[in-house]
Order: C-alpha cells, then sequence, then structure tokens
C-alpha cells in the first residue's frame, strides 16, 4: 500500500492548499510506493528568504544583498533544475 506524505509548513504537517498528490513510481516495479503533496504557489510562499539569507551569509560569508537577492529565486533554481530528472540524452557540448 501506497504511503501518502504530507508538506512541512511552519513546524507542522498538512496537506497541499488544493489537496493535489502525485505519485512516486518505484522505477524497478512500476508501482506507486507513495503519494506525495504537488504544494501550490501558496504554501511555497517564502516568508523566510530573510532568514535564509542571514544563514547563508553566516555560514560562509557571502555578502546579505547578494544572499538576499538568491533568496528570491532559489525555488526557481530548484525547479528548473528538477525538471532536468527526466530529460537526460546523454548529448555533450564540446
Amino acid at each position: 500500500m501506497a504511503e501518502t506524505y504530507q508538506l512541512f509548513i511552519g513546524g507542522q504537517w498538512r496537506d497541499s492548499g488544493n489537496g493535489h498528490t502525485m505519485p512516486a513510481i518505484n522505477p524497478f516495479n512500476q508501482q506507486t510506493w507513495a503519494h506525495i503533496p504537488v504544494a501550490t504557489p501558496a504554501d511555497v510562499a517564502d516568508g523566510n528568504a530573510d532568514r535564509m539569507a542571514l544563514l547563508e551569509t553566516t555560514d560562509n560569508g557571502k555578502v546579505i544583498r547578494e544572499a538576499r537577492t538568491q533568496m528570491g529565486y532559489a525555488a526557481r533554481v530548484y525547479r528548473f533544475f528538477a525538471g532536468y530528472a527526466d530529460k537526460i540524452w546523454g548529448n555533450v557540448i564540446p
């Protein structure tokens, strides 16, 4: 039986704002092993961007102005690269 997961937001586990989930498929047997919540934009609105920027600055000495800017688009960067997980064609740029 597939397990259903929740989002961890604000120190609490909860369903996505619209209740939608997507299946996680085991590549070996093609069976659904879990249901993962599909977060809405409201679910991931980053109210902690300033704190994350401060943590990043304290951790590695990055300029706070630069870290704040980067926290503003960090989710887009993760989404961009996560989208390439199923697009590996074997091409190499010389």
